[in-house]
């Protein structure tokens, strides 16, 4: 098998992802201006349609894999980073060795939504947030840390992404979703960060702002609409469901460990 080398050319990483921009929403995001500086490509020389993105945005890189296993393994020898936060597919986990050991992994679906698909809630009461709103959508996000639980991905610029809903009783904001990226240039949007108040659940407020996020992106004219939810929270990928989204595909989340003790620290 040849080598994977580093890759610069945009077009062809973009030609790549596109093959399954389901699967890729996020690492097409990657290309934006703002995050690109942070991203090392990696493309198969024997021509194969396999691609590595290592994100050193992270104190922990992220790596993410899109292609056969046989053609994605000598690149995962090839890596410099201690230890990686993966975002791959279970085939993709199994090529990591013997050059990585997972040290967790958490089972996700990823999940996608179309146009003709999507069975909207109603959203009658669901406002638009700016980051004007910071300190409520912090303060309800704490409600969930508190147990064990609330969106783990939250940083406060995805607020100026113009994509966040909620919905407000009286002062307090109960529910919350947004994006973790939005790129109508490039057709993706993840959504994220969707939480509702522990004590405001089965109310259907996580579906109308999740609703209400999706007709935003669909109404940019957005093609591919994605989220990720645990194998575990049965009750969340109902919701989904009853809106239309599907499970696409099956990968995993966790963090794995260079068995080279020569690797140092980035």
């Amino acid at each position: 098998m040849s080598p994977m080398p580093r890759i610069t050319d945009l077009v062809r990483v973009h030609a790549l992802l596109s093959r399954d921009p389901a699967w890729a929403a996020y690492a097409i995001g990657d290309l934006s201006p703002e995050f690109i500086g942070n991203c090392e490509w990696y493309a198969s020389a024997d021509g194969s349609p396999a691609l590595v993105l290592l994100y050193r945005g992270f104190d922990t890189p992220i790596v993410f894999a899109i292609g056969e296993a046989a053609d994605l393994a000598p690149v995962f020898r090839e890596l410099d980073a201690p230890a990686l936060s993966m975002h791959l597919r279970p085939d993709a986990v199994a090529a990591l060795s013997p050059a990585y050991d997972p040290v967790h992994t958490s089972p996700m679906w990823r999940m996608v939504v179309e146009r003709s698909s999507l069975r909207p809630a109603r959203t009658d009461d669901v406002i638009a947030l700016d980051e004007s709103w910071l300190e409520a959508v912090t303060a309800l996000y704490e409600d969930g840390h508190r147990h064990g639980e609330g969106p783990s991905f939250f940083q406060p610029w995805m607020l100026g992404q113009g994509t966040f809903r909620g919905i407000r009783e009286g002062s307090d904001l109960v529910a919350v979703a947004g994006s973790h990226v939005f790129s109508p240039a490039l057709g993706v949007c993840a959504i994220g960060n969707v939480y509702t108040r522990r004590d405001r659940r089965r109310r259907g407020l996580g579906a109308r702002v999740t609703s209400a996020v999706v007709q935003h992106a669909i109404d940019r004219e957005i093609p591919t609409i994605v989220l990720n939810v645990s194998h575990e929270n049965d009750g969340a990928r109902r919701v989904y469901e009853s809106l239309g989204f599907r499970c696409y595909c099956e990968f995993f989340e966790g963090e794995c460990r260079s068995t080279s003790p020569g690797v140092a620290p980035v």
